[in-house]
């Protein structure tokens, strides 16, 4: 379920740079899956740029300040059934995420450019939104700093 994470980050992302939904948008935005494709254009020679290629980091792990025991063993309230009057509980791994963008343009002006707005929108801590795809119809809500 991690990969919902990458998917809404990279979807904010490209909303960013193409907000309006172009079918060739000047920045392309590259979700993980997609740096194999992008080696195999470059391979071609058949690559345009901007290109803002996100791709997570393998040192992700649990995140220890956010994890205890009754979130570890009980879990955390989720779900109220109406009918029944039940409460249901979520088992919760608090992961610590993190992720690496790489900025390919054919000068430094225009990195600096993407840069400079990458900077301004995730510096402070910014939320995005992830629907869970299971029979609870959740959304979770989750910060990227």
């Amino acid at each position: 379920m991690i990969y919902l994470y990458d998917k809404a980050i990279v979807n904010d992302l490209r909303q960013s740079f193409n907000p309006d939904s172009v079918e060739n948008p000047v920045v392309k935005v590259i979700e993980p899956e997609g740096i194999v494709g992008l080696a195999a254009q470059i391979q071609s020679d058949e690559i345009t740029y901007p290109i803002v290629a996100l791709s997570r980091n393998s040192d992700s792990g649990i995140n220890q300040d956010l994890m205890n025991f009754t979130r570890l063993h009980s879990g955390v309230a989720a779900v109220i059934d109406k009918e029944t009057n039940n409460v249901y509980h979520e088992k919760v791994i608090p992961l610590k995420l993190s992720y690496t963008i790489s900025i390919l343009t054919t000068n430094i002006v225009d990195m600096d450019e993407i840069i400079k707005e990458l900077m301004f929108k995730y510096t402070q801590m910014y939320f995005l939104r992830i629907k869970l795809p299971y029979e609870c119809k959740r959304t979770i809500r989750f910060g990227v700093v």
